[in-house]
């Protein structure tokens, strides 16, 4: 019962290094973005050619299938800029940010060609997922460095995510999530596991705590999280 209680029920905090390969682990360091491609009557628009951007320059285009939509998976966190053309059409360029274990729905509407662009600023991925169960809140660089971390314990970030509860000192751990026991928390760094092999808890070394905060590029707290790859 334990088993099926922490796959179902998993917290996972990925801590990613930026200066590290995000070759490790992609599944649980990486984001999606998905959508459906119309024109202004509705009508979906299949073979269209759908273009994402990032703010470093990679490029990525895809197809739409005959129902008028398309994915991106694997994508790095970050800004980026999305677009489709088809014959005659265009949409607008659309902004939008990819945040870690987040898959972010965007649905283009195709117009009929003009000079003029429009850039659209699309606003973060809402905390409840619309395609899985999973609740996440994601950390950027600077909340990182101004929130506190008792002991500099880097997992303390968690601490201020909806559903997250301090302990006090009674059981396992230093938090709990939805009432589970600290003892079913996940913790990766850079996507590779870093679990004390013992009691399966956030200790390192002889502080027993787990350091590295000036090394954080970003934080992701999935909650509920029933991903495959968060399973163990």
């Amino acid at each position: 019962m334990k088993v099926y209680q922490r796959l179902l029920n998993v917290l996972l905090i990925a801590l990613l290094l930026g200066a590290l390969s995000v070759t490790f682990g992609q599944t649980i360091t990486t984001g999606d973005v998905a959508g459906t491609v119309k024109d202004t009557t509705g009508a979906v628009v299949p073979g269209a050619t759908v273009t994402i951007k990032s703010s470093t320059g990679d490029n990525r285009t895809q197809t739409t299938d005959n129902a008028g939509n398309y994915r991106f998976t694997f994508l790095k966190p970050g800004d980026y800029v999305l677009s489709a053309t088809a014959a005659g059409l265009k949409t607008d360029v659309t902004k939008l940010e990819v945040q870690v274990g987040q898959a972010v729905t965007v649905d283009l509407v195709a117009k009929v060609q003009a000079t003029q662009e429009v850039v659209e600023v699309l606003a973060s991925a809402a905390l409840v997922e619309t395609e899985n169960a999973n609740l996440s809140s994601t950390y950027s660089t600077k909340q990182v460095n101004e929130l506190p971390a008792p002991g500099g314990d880097i997992t303390s970030i968690a601490f201020t995510a909806p559903g997250i509860t301090v302990s006090t000192g009674s059981g396992y751990g230093n938090f709990s999530s939805h009432g589970l026991p600290g003892v079913s928390n996940l913790f990766t760094v850079n996507g590779n596991d870093y679990n004390d092999a013992y009691l399966n808890l956030n200790n390192s070394g002889a502080s027993n705590l787990l350091l590295g905060s000036n090394e954080i590029q970003e934080v992701a707290v999935v909650q509920n999280a029933y991903s495959v790859q968060y399973g163990r």
